[in-house]
């Protein structure tokens, strides 16, 4: 086996770590000045000042971002002797953990902070374990090294199908299927019916993801959770017949003209609002998608469920385990940092504010205490399938760590080339899959 997965998470992040500061260096000479602040503890002419705690959280969800930051007010207004110092990413910033790395180089890094690639932090030492009095709380939290590094803060609620209701009866559609073959037939009536039987916005490749997650989840990982880590060692190919069906099965929903002819030109937003007008009759994405739906067709009647797979089984995304809030190594070394963390993420999963968090989110709880929350019939629907005994869970293929973390970019790669499968079969699947086998080995021994 070559250059392992863990070598390579830490090796990247002290290189990126390494760019980041040669540019803030590059900006502060160019200046000729830099701020400067300090941290610890605060003192004014009339005394002490609560504790501070800076928090870093990922912007650019709204709704997300509103819910976080009432908890953080809510506590702020209750504890007197603490105060977090929460805010989003910067809008411009080109990734999170980019703006992260930028904060680190200027001495601004925070306390606590929204971890996406906990991993890789992990390993340069650069946050440390949470508190066991947090880690006892949580459901399923990702384990590393023995050790948890982040508190997440909800569970996703899986994808699934979003279908009109109305588009169904115009159809003759008076049953959900029971298999992959069940599906097919309900696709190919509602094409006859003179509708489109999926939306896809395939103009932003991110959303092809949803269904390549389904397939590989239900073709791979729902059976073979370890398929990363035997890649990796050599002894699994893209090629092999259960990953090649993961691209022909999603394959034959394009050839068999399931999909919206203009798919390729059609962004997240438009799918949500073909489907909510009846100009197709099932989207496959996530709870979010109900508001685009809503807003576009206030009137809409929508319905949702989990597509079978070829087996009869329901096979859905797990949540992933990796993305928390965590705790920097630094603040961890002061006992009134790691207490004052403790206090919040205490409060933060107490049911009467927990409650009102996932209500926002539309997501499960991440503590071993359930938490109910009202909510409306199709959110409802989202939850059930996400609680159903009989379904099978995979994440999704970058979702993976330790062994079977997967080579960094590989997953984009692979979804931008996928497009030009899809809309020209150029490169075929077995190419595809063939290059597939190539990247992967590639990235796996670039630094």
């Amino acid at each position: 086996m070559g250059r392992s997965i863990r070598g390579q998470s830490a090796a990247r992040f002290d290189a990126a770590r390494a760019a980041a500061m040669a540019g803030v260096w590059l900006v502060a000479l160019g200046l000729g000045g830099c701020a400067s602040g300090h941290n610890g503890t605060y003192v004014s002419d009339a005394g002490e000042v609560p504790l501070a705690l800076t928090f870093i959280y990922k912007g650019g969800d709204s709704v997300r971002n509103q819910a976080l930051q009432e908890v953080v007010d809510s506590f702020n207004e209750d504890q007197a002797s603490v105060r977090i110092q929460a805010s989003a990413s910067e809008i411009g910033a080109d990734t999170y953990e980019h703006y992260l790395l930028i904060k680190d180089a200027v001495g601004e890094f925070p306390d606590m902070l929204e971890m996406e690639s906990t991993e890789a932090y992990a390993d340069a030492g650069v946050i440390a374990p949470i508190p066991e009095e947090i880690a006892s709380r949580l459901k399923s939290p990702a384990v590393i090294d023995g050790k948890i590094y982040a508190a997440p803060l909800y569970r996703e609620l899986p994808p699934a199908i979003l279908y009109n209701r109305d588009v169904f009866a115009k159809a003759g559609i008076t049953e959900l299927p029971n298999n992959w073959d069940d599906f097919l037939s309900l696709c190919e009536r509602i094409r006859e019916a003179g509708v489109s039987p999926i939306v896809v916005g395939g103009k932003e490749v991110w959303h092809l993801a949803y269904w390549t997650d389904y397939f590989f989840g239900a073709n791979v990982y729902v059976d073979h959770p370890d398929w990363n880590s035997e890649k990796s060692g050599g002894t699994v190919r893209f090629a092999d017949a259960d990953t090649l069906a993961a691209v022909t099965d999603m394959q034959e929903l394009w050839t068999r003209r399931y999909v919206n002819p203009g798919w390729l030109y059609t962004t997240n937003a438009d799918a949500a609002t073909e489907l909510a007008l009846g100009r197709a009759g099932m989207l496959y994405s996530d709870v979010r998608a109900l508001d685009a739906i809503r807003q576009a067709n206030p009137d809409a009647d929508i319905g949702v469920f989990a597509p079978p797979d070829r087996q009869g089984r329901v096979v859905i995304r797990q949540s992933s385990q990796l993305e928390g809030i965590a705790l920097s190594a630094e603040a961890a070394r002061v006992p009134e940092k790691r207490e004052a963390f403790s206090a919040f993420m205490s409060y933060f999963y107490e049911p009467e504010h927990y409650a009102r968090y996932l209500q926002l989110v539309k997501g499960l709880a991440s503590t071993k205490q359930e938490i109910d929350y009202d909510n409306d019939d199709e959110t409802r629907a989202f939850i059930a399938i996400a609680e159903d005994s009989r379904a099978k869970h995979a994440l999704q293929m970058n979702e993976y760590w330790g062994d079977g973390a997967m080579p960094d970019g590989f997953r984009d790669w692979y979804l931008g080339l996928l497009q030009y499968t899809l809309a020209l079969n150029r490169p075929n699947a077995g190419q595809l899959m063939d290059q597939a086998d190539e990247q992967w080995a590639l990235r796996m021994s670039t630094p």
